[in-house]
């Protein structure tokens, strides 16, 4: 009995880092591109591979000053929606604004940065 404990046991240790392993969140990374990067009228794509194609199911946007992490903007939605293009200072359908947006002045750095379930990217723009 005892002999068959043991084995057990080591089995059982032996397959923990699977274990560990499979239950571990798994991010994806997304495609962010600005499509304008004018201060007046910032707007991005978001989305899946190198074109940023197809709609993303998110949870939160935010836009902020890339040299001090000054949140500029912010939106956050209960429950994952879909997003393909994010205009500053426009809250998606579906999403709450947590932070109203500041003016953004022309030549400053911003990075965006998207987020939802399992998934999640962000690129920096110097606005013109």
């Amino acid at each position: 009995m005892h002999k068959k404990l043991h084995s057990a046991l080591r089995l059982g240790l032996a397959a923990l880092p699977l274990v560990l392993l499979t239950d571990c969140p798994h991010t994806a990374l997304l495609c962010v591109n600005a499509t304008e990067t004018s201060a007046a009228a910032l707007t991005f794509a978001v989305g899946e591979g190198v074109g940023c194609t197809g709609a993303v199911k998110l949870t939160s946007i935010e836009v902020y000053k890339t040299s001090d992490y000054a949140s500029r903007w912010a939106v956050t939605a209960r429950e994952p929606t879909a997003v393909a293009r994010i205009t500053y200072g426009v809250v998606p359908a579906g999403f709450e604004q947590s932070l109203p947006p500041t003016p953004l002045a022309a030549g400053s750095r911003v990075t965006v940065g998207v987020q939802g379930p399992g998934v999640s990217g962000g690129t920096d723009v110097v606005l013109k």
